[in-house]
């Protein structure tokens, strides 16, 4: 049987009677799965991928002055990808999003607008606001300059 629940009731008022029973069902949707030491499926494939990678790097024909710190680079960034974590969130989804926010483009920002002063006479110099003068060149390009 429930505990006995003292405290305000449904509309304000003190109650007396047992406390609601809470039921929390798993069903998977609160944290993705852990598989294998502690990690996701991104996770746990950067680190197998990355370490195969190093494996064979420093395995290959090369010298081992290059294979060695190459292969400790690989497997070693791999391993940080995989198993580190920074502001409760692993570094795969951190390197993910930079990668992201360096790779498409984005919209809005901050517009260059040019510097120099506008002419006098032309619009936006103040004055009347009127016609800017005769136009002989496209989108209201002042007579006499260049197409």
């Amino acid at each position: 049987m429930g505990s006995t629940h003292y405290g305000r009731g449904r509309f304000g008022g003190t109650s007396v009677g047992p406390e609601p029973l809470r039921v929390r069902f798993a069903d998977g949707f609160e944290r993705p799965e852990r598989i294998a030491f502690g990690l996701e499926a991104p996770q746990l494939a950067v680190v197998v991928v990355g370490s195969l990678l190093a494996w064979s790097l420093y395995h290959g024909p090369a010298p081992l002055a290059v294979r060695a710190p190459l292969a400790l680079l690989i497997g070693g960034g791999s391993a940080a990808l995989g198993w580190g974590r920074w502001q409760e969130r692993p570094l795969l989804t951190w390197a993910w999003l930079a990668l992201r926010f360096v790779v498409l483009p984005r919209s809005g920002g901050p517009v260059l607008l040019s510097a120099a002063p506008p002419e006098a006479g032309g619009p936006g110099a103040g004055g009347d606001g009127g016609d800017p003068g005769p136009t002989d060149g496209p989108a209201g390009a002042p007579a006499g300059a260049p197409p």
